[in-house]
């Protein structure tokens, strides 16, 4: 059973954050906190396994609440707010500095199609980075392995990757078939999987490493929004670990916030212990 505090100011927002948790199985929330101030106090009290936490609070805000709660017992954090994709707060890459895992933004409403999915994939988040061992500063080199089909992309991931002491890239593979057979061979600490690739995907990549040997993969794709692909709940359903899209001008320096982010969340998710597909589902 996964054990999970909710911190969230607003009663509405709440409510429905605990029906779709508590909607699973395999999913308890053990506490709720009204601000950031309570969440840093019910996360020591409590030892959740599991965190969501709202940005814009009264007396403490969620990245305060953040930085205090890895401070003082590390634990796995999802950010869910209105304002992940908000220039003035820089609420994505601010997040992740302080130690959360992931920022995903709340639907508009609840109740129809587009926000039910919302539903499911958080469901499925919650699942899959419920087992992260925060990553801390002074462990062993994460050994990477990039699977993408461009040779200039892949170089770019390679770059990005290395610039960090704490990162080294153990192979490259050019589509789904070669990043199977490395992972096996290499057993890398986590892959970055891109998806659409030649002769095997990165979803049915994703599936058959999770089949032999679970590692934590990162999706990587310029498709990660295609309504036609789902990538996004495809990925999931496969067992990667999240998806982030690849921005347009990867590689020409107006992308520095994204870099920095690559590089946090491939420290953050190592820390995970992958669960057998079906028990994600």
């Amino acid at each position: 059973m996964i054990q999970v505090l909710i911190v969230e100011d607003s009663p509405t927002a709440r409510a429905l954050l605990v029906h779709l948790l508590e909607g699973d199985p395999e999913i308890q929330v053990v506490g709720q906190a009204i601000d950031g101030r309570q969440g840093v106090e019910m996360a020591a009290r409590l030892r959740p396994d599991f965190i969501l936490m709202d940005v814009v609070m009264p007396d403490m805000d969620g990245l305060e609440a953040t930085r205090r709660i890895m401070g003082q017992r590390p634990t796995p954090i999802l950010i869910v707010t209105a304002y992940a994709d908000s220039p003035e707060l820089n609420v994505a890459f601010e997040a992740m500095r302080a130690g959360a895992l992931e920022v995903v933004d709340k639907p508009a409403g609840f109740g129809d199609k587009e926000s039910d999915d919302w539903g499911r994939e958080l469901v499925s988040k919650v699942k899959a980075l419920a087992d992260v061992r925060p990553w801390s500063e002074g462990k062993p080199t994460i050994r990477v392995l990039v699977v993408e089909d461009s040779p200039t992309t892949r170089a770019l991931l390679v770059y990005l990757l290395e610039e960090d002491p704490e990162i080294q890239v153990v192979g490259q593979a050019s589509n789904g078939c070669q990043a199977v057979e490395m992972a096996a061979q290499l057993q890398p600490d986590l892959i970055t999987m891109d998806a659409v690739m030649p002769d095997m995907d990165g979803l049915e990549a994703t599936r058959r490493i999770m089949a032999q040997r679970p590692t934590p993969i990162l999706i990587v794709t310029a498709h990660s929004d295609s309504p036609e692909l789902n990538v996004a709940f495809e990925a999931m359903k496969a067992g990667a670990l999240d998806v982030v899209a690849k921005p347009a001008g990867l590689g020409e320096g107006e992308n520095g916030d994204w870099e920095q982010g690559l590089v946090a969340k491939v420290k953050a998710l190592t820390g995970v212990r992958p669960r057998p597909v079906a028990e994600m589902r």
